[in-house]
């Protein structure tokens, strides 16, 4: 029993009571397990950091800590950090490529907020060339 805490319902319980810890706006709690299971490689620990270094919850704003986080969270394929990624590049002139990139990821993946956040960016005709890359028309 010991051996299965230690090596894969731990990192369940550390993202558990990350969580938990989170929705009570105890961060440095929050923070303390999801880096418990970043330790064993977990992607959820790494968007849910990102997001607190993003949004600045329990720690000072830094985006360059969330990107880091939630770039690899993307890379282990955890589809929720696409948009998260995307949405913070959007706002950086010189990662806007990326950003597309992600984006596109995340609506084919069908990540809620996605497509609507494609749309918006279409109607707004801030990223002209959104068009033709998401949804494949002219």
């Amino acid at each position: 029993f010991l051996e299965a805490w230690r090596f894969g319902q731990r990192n369940e319980s550390d993202i558990q009571l990350g969580w938990l810890y989170e929705q009570r706006e105890d961060y440095a709690q929050a923070q303390r397990y999801y880096l418990h299971a970043i330790g064993r490689g977990n992607s959820y620990a790494h968007w849910s950091l990102g997001l607190m270094h993003r949004y600045g919850r329990g720690v000072p704003v830094n985006h360059g800590k969330a990107r880091g986080h939630l770039q690899i969270a993307c890379e282990a394929g955890f589809e929720s950090a696409y948009l998260t990624l995307a949405e913070l590049l959007l706002d950086d002139e010189h990662s806007q490529e990326e950003a597309l990139d992600w984006l596109q990821k995340a609506v084919t993946a069908e990540v809620p907020g996605a497509r609507e956040l494609a749309e918006e960016l279409l109607q707004q005709q801030k990223k002209p060339s959104l068009l033709s890359r998401l949804f494949g028309k002219q």
